[in-house]
């Protein structure tokens, strides 16, 4: 038994460094021009996604000691917390500018958001039962994908869930 394992694992290991191969030249369709985004005067950003125009980025940057969240266009940079948290991530965007993402507040949980371009409002998004709610994806017709973390007794731990909300 312990010699098949010794040769299963000799075998794997060589389909792996087989199937890398050398590295390819990157295909026309991939997109290879760069673009540092920066904000400054500040000492990071994180850009975390796009809509499917490229014409919005969201993420998140330092503005003092604060976290918040950033929605950007190619021209103009909008700044964005939601009122009481200790720090904002916009992690989401769509076409429509609905942008999702995740909150901390003043407990270290965090929760999750959706905000409305169009109207200015912010919702709070936290999956029932759930101890931190992160919201990472909106999809062009509105519907929200994120994780929570739900307490399990059985395990006596949290558990991480994937969800979808429409």
């Amino acid at each position: 038994m312990k010699k098949l394992l010794i040769v299963t694992l000799i075998l794997l290991s060589l389909a792996f460094s087989i199937s890398i191969g050398a590295s390819k030249e990157l295909p026309e369709e991939i997109p290879t021009v760069w673009t540092k985004l920066t904000y400054p005067g500040r000492d990071y950003c994180e850009l975390m996604g796009s809509n499917s125009r490229g014409t919005h980025f969201v993420g998140f940057t330092n503005v003092g000691e604060d976290t918040v969240g950033v929605i950007s266009t190619w021209t103009q940079d909008y700044y964005f917390f939601v009122p009481g948290s200790e720090a904002t991530f916009c992690l989401g965007i769509n076409n429509d500018i609905k942008v999702v993402g995740t909150y901390l507040d003043k407990n270290a949980d965090y929760h999750g958001f959706i905000y409305i371009g169009a109207t200015g409002d912010i919702y709070i998004l936290d999956f029932p039962g759930a101890k931190d709610t992160i919201c990472r994806y909106v999809t062009a017709s509105g519907s929200v994908i994120g994780s929570c973390s739900i307490w399990d007794p059985l395990l006596n731990k949290y558990v991480i869930y994937g969800f979808l909300v429409e």
